[in-house]
């Protein structure tokens, strides 16, 4: 695990943060609660942690629990004990098995129009399949269209 000194925004596990409103070029670590605005480098959400808000950042690891309007507009990286609703815009995503989306995703990378995909909740990433093929949590049957247009 890393050290808390290599991040300049920390909000530890048990702590519960509201109404902030946080500006950082380098990298914010979330392993408590916290509610409003961040703006960071890098992102980390620890798998205790749970970020609600307008959250922006140039990449991101996602471990616990993301909410609201999210914008990475590098890497995007849910973790298998990830979860993240909303708004989502990103530059590059990977979603690890087990890792959870739900809401609306917007990449704007190698397109030359953004491309919009809405996210069943009941849908999750299939291992072995591209981020660009689902597969429901319920069964094992192809879960038809996930509502993609450009």
């Amino acid at each position: 695990m890393t050290e808390q000194r290599d991040y300049e925004f920390y909000v530890g596990s048990g702590v519960r943060l509201e109404g902030a409103t946080i500006s950082i070029e380098g990298t914010a670590r979330i392993d408590g609660e916290m509610e409003g605005q961040i703006r960071a480098g890098h992102l980390v959400v620890g798998s205790g942690g749970h970020l609600r808000g307008s959250i922006e950042t140039g990449t991101a690891d996602i471990e616990g629990r993301v909410e609201q309007t999210f914008v990475a507009s590098g890497k995007l990286h849910v973790k298998s004990t990830g979860f993240i609703q909303g708004s989502v815009t990103y530059g590059e995503l990977q979603c690890d098995a087990g890792g959870r989306l739900v809401g609306e995703f917007l990449t704007t990378s190698h397109e030359e129009k953004p491309a919009r995909m809405a996210v069943n909740p009941l849908l999750r990433a299939k291992p072995e399949l591209s981020s660009a093929r689902w597969d429901s949590a319920e069964s094992t049957e192809s879960s038809g269209d996930l509502g993609t247009s450009t």
